[in-house]
C-alpha cells in the first residue's frame, strides 16, 4: 500500500531531486554574482548610469505588466475588480482622514 505512491517516488529520487536543486543554486548564484561584477566594474570606469539599481537599469517584470494591462483595458470583462484598489499602502490611492492625508501609497522600485 506505501510502495510506488508519491512519497515513495520522491524518495527515491532524492538524490537526484537534491542534485538539480543544487545545480539551480549554483546557476542563480552566478548570475546574482555576476550582477555585482557589472556594478563594481561600472563604478570603477566611473558609469553610475549603467549600474543595475533602482535610478539605472531596471530589471522589469514585463510579462506581468503586460498581462495586468490586458485586464485595465477591460476591466467589466476579463478583471470586475481590477479598477478597485489591492492595496492602499503600495500603489493604492491616498487616504484621507478629515481632509488630512492619513496614508500615502508607498512606491515601489526594482529592488523592492
Amino acid at each position: 500500500h506505501n510502495y510506488n505512491n508519491l512519497l515513495d517516488r520522491v524518495l527515491r529520487h532524492r538524490d537526484a531531486i537534491i542534485s538539480h536543486l543544487n545545480w539551480v543554486c549554483i546557476f542563480l548564484g552566478c548570475h546574482a554574482f555576476g550582477f555585482y561584477i557589472h556594478n563594481d566594474t561600472m563604478r570603477a570606469l566611473g558609469r553610475p548610469q549603467d549600474m543595475f539599481s533602482d535610478k539605472a537599469i531596471q530589471l522589469q517584470p514585463i510579462f506581468a505588466q503586460w498581462i495586468q494591462n490586458i485586464h485595465l483595458l477591460a476591466p467589466g470583462t476579463t478583471a470586475p475588480n481590477a479598477l478597485a484598489t489591492t492595496s492602499y499602502a503600495f500603489g493604492g490611492d491616498v487616504v484621507g482622514v478629515g481632509g488630512k492625508i492619513a496614508m500615502m501609497p508607498i512606491k515601489l522600485g526594482t529592488a523592492d
